[in-house]
């Protein structure tokens, strides 16, 4: 029996092969993300498959989290400052 793509991505605890993580861009995660809650949602997998695909989900929301925190700590905002230049802020900072 053949695996599928997301058993191949799996270890047999539900966590992620740190090399396809590598290789996994946040446009590809979420629309695994995507096809998996698809799946669950159709109720069509096995009890076995099943929890490997909400494992897998499980470690594609935190990948995907993850990586939009990062990003948020990387914008700034530009405002104008009392001198009339312009200072970057974090993007959260008042």
């Amino acid at each position: 029996m053949e695996k599928s793509e997301i058993e191949k991505q799996t270890t047999s605890a539900g966590q992620s092969d740190p090399e396809s993580e590598k290789n996994l861009s946040y446009e590809e995660a979420v629309a695994e993300l995507e096809t998996i809650v698809q799946s669950l949602e159709r109720g069509e997998a096995k009890l076995e498959e099943s929890g490997k695909l909400y494992e897998r989900g499980v470690f594609l929301s935190r990948y995907c989290s993850r990586i939009l925190n990062e990003m948020e700590e990387k914008i700034t905002e530009l405002r104008v400052d009392d001198e009339g230049g312009l200072t970057e802020f974090p993007l959260n900072q008042s």
